[in-house]
């Protein structure tokens, strides 16, 4: 096949120069890397580094590396076949799995805003108490965010997301990688952990495990696709300059990673009891305050504050994307019309919006029961395995995309993600079920 443009959506020319090269890094990549760390991220590695110190570092640059493997992709299928995965998933699977999927995205997106809206509170008032009990703080500074991103989502345009979410990844750097150098760690023991894997310590493969496939998202990666189409990336010439953008995308997501592990590790290590809750960051953060004043302590808030909005702006701008052209294929609309349904003004984007802003708010103001954290933790468990499954079978037919077909270096990789997926699918539904069951 021969690299053109893209017959079906606007495309602008692959950069040339060196200053056009460095607008790439600013741009969809930047975005992933703002929504795909969120609080869930920023606890994990907060209880790897307190257990097991720096010596496990690596498992954040493995995660990274696993989930840029997936997002290169559902770029790949994109760029070579001019369609979304979306399309693929409803043109080339059984039709039960677009309505499923409009079911799915439909549960998770109502339960998913009590878990960032919540954590976004907790980070509101730690940099900024109300005056009111903690609890209402918490509360009310999560309703602020949450409808302050969708208002952003609603008035602003992809240009204005795109700049909100690099100044967010530049507050996420300070916060989590200089709030990592001013506690002076021993840096020769940060990059040995950082690229030699260690033993791993006895206790601990459920924790690697979690690391590796939490970081970086899941439902978000859906959101690439159509972050690409904003930014007029698309045809097959947008290759490499994509996989620059996703190469830069995911260290950044690694060295925010890195950065709140090797934190930890300063100033909790050996918490060999510390228990995953969002509210160890701030307890993390009061121990940085400890140790390096309160530089440590605002950096750190700081940067689990830009955390958790960009995942709360990357989500209601990316799903509604997911769900308006959901529609459209449901419909049967036809292909030239598609576009009409996944603007940002259009009714059934903007109508999603609405559903994402305002009944997640029950959460925050009655508190998240352990039935809502259970089933959003199921359900963002099941995505994805499935991602990576369906690439393995679609990326490796020639006659769907020539030449940019799988080799066996990602086969293998792929399938040794699938099955690390698969295993966290079946530890997570069985640990929340467990969860639910003591609850109840």
């Amino acid at each position: 096949m021969v690299d053109k443009p893209s017959q079906r959506w606007a495309s602008i020319s692959p950069p040339q120069t060196l200053r056009q090269w460095f607008f790439v890094i600013i741009g969809p990549g930047m975005a992933m890397a703002a929504t795909g760390v969120g609080a869930n991220d920023f606890v994990t590695a907060a209880v790897n580094g307190a257990k097991f110190g720096v010596g496990l570092l690596w498992i954040v640059v493995a995660g990274a590396f696993v989930k840029g493997l997936l997002n290169e992709g559902i770029a790949r299928w994109q760029l070579q076949t001019d369609t979304t995965i979306l399309e693929a998933w409803c043109h080339r699977f059984p039709p039960f799995v677009r309505y499923l999927f409009i079911v799915y995205l439909t549960i998770w997106s109502f339960f998913i805003g009590g878990s960032l809206g919540s954590a976004c509170g907790l980070a509101g008032h730690a940099l900024l108490p109300l005056p009111l009990e903690e609890k209402w703080s918490i509360a009310a500074w999560g309703a602020v965010h949450w409808l302050g991103g969708a208002a952003l989502v609603w008035f602003g345009r992809y240009a204005l997301f795109e700049k909100v979410m690099s100044a967010l990844v530049g507050i996420m750097f300070i916060g989590t990688v200089v709030g990592a150098v001013v506690t002076s760690p021993n840096w020769g023991a940060v990059l040995k952990g950082a690229f030699v894997p260690s033993t791993i310590p006895a206790g601990s493969v459920p924790y690697i495990l979690g690391a590796v496939g939490g970081i970086g998202g899941s439902v978000s990666l859906l959101f690439y696709s159509y972050w690409l189409v904003e930014a007029k990336r698309t045809g097959r010439q947008w290759r490499t300059a994509t996989r620059v953008d996703l190469t830069i995308c995911y260290t950044l997501t690694a060295l925010f990673g890195l950065g709140v592990m090797v934190m930890a590790a300063q100033v909790l290590y050996p918490a060999p009891n510390v228990t995953e809750r969002t509210s160890l960051l701030i307890d993390l953060a009061h121990s940085l305050r400890e140790r390096v004043g309160d530089t440590g302590y605002y950096l750190f808030v700081l940067g689990f504050w830009g955390a958790v909005f960009s995942s709360i702006l990357g989500g209601q701008n990316g799903v509604p994307y997911l769900f308006s052209h959901l529609v459209a294929l449901t419909k049967g609309v036809p292909e030239s019309a598609h576009a009409a349904y996944t603007t940002t003004t259009s009714r059934w984007y903007r109508g999603f919006l609405l559903y994402m802003a305002f009944p997640p708010l029950v959460w925050l103001i009655w508190g998240r029961p352990v039935q809502v954290v259970v089933t959003t933790a199921i359900m963002s468990s099941f995505v994805t395995p499935f991602i990576a499954a369906t690439l393995l079978y679609m990326n490796n037919k020639r006659e769907w995309v020539g030449q940019a077909k799988y080799g066996i270096v990602i086969n293998l990789l792929l399938v040794a993600a699938l099955v690390l997926f698969l295993y966290l699918m079946g530890t997570e539904i069985k640990d929340q079920l467990s969860k639910l069951f003591q609850t109840g």
